[in-house]
């Protein structure tokens, strides 16, 4: 009677224990595919930044590059207008230049006219400095528009020795 319920409760210990061992194994089988799962997941989280960042640097390395670009030709465009500024202001120069040279040469035009007619004066009076002109001045009066620089109304004018800036 023993023996019987000894043999009957090994046989027990014995599925048990199997079934131990089965639950066992699944457990590890499942908990190495959990592993597997999470190392995964991790990798793939690791990999999406590592890509995120590689595509982060190629965008900085390209706004670098245009920026470097964008500098060149904002450094050009600096030194074109550099020169621009330059020949705009050689161009007024030149135009201020040219506008004194035609006060210039109108003044000596009308000196030379009233020389002219100074020239015949004695014959009839006396001479330009005699009428009324000071010395190096001409015995008339300007009458041109001057825009400045000229001779105003009614100012005698100074005989010109040469053209000079």
């Amino acid at each position: 009677m023993f023996q019987a319920a000894v043999h009957e409760a090994l046989k027990k210990q014995t599925a048990l224990k199997a079934e131990a061992d089965a639950c066992f194994a699944s457990a590890a089988d499942n908990a190495a595919k959990l592993s597997d799962v999470l190392a995964e997941s991790l990798n793939e989280e690791v990999r999406e930044i590592y890509e995120t960042q590689k595509l982060l640097e190629t965008e900085s390395q390209l706004l670098r590059r245009e920026l470097a670009e964008s500098r060149a030709a904002l450094s050009g465009w600096a030194a074109k207008l550099q020169r621009l500024q330059g020949a705009v202001k050689e161009a007024g120069d030149l135009e201020h230049y040219s506008e004194y040279l035609a006060r210039e040469a109108a003044a000596l035009a009308r000196a030379a006219g009233a020389l002219g007619l100074c020239a015949a004066a004695p014959a009839g009076g006396g001479t330009a400095a005699e009428e009324g002109g000071a010395e190096g001045e001409v015995g008339g009066r300007a009458s041109g528009s001057g825009g400045g620089g000229g001779g105003e109304v009614g100012e005698a004018l100074p005989i010109s020795r040469g053209a000079s800036r």
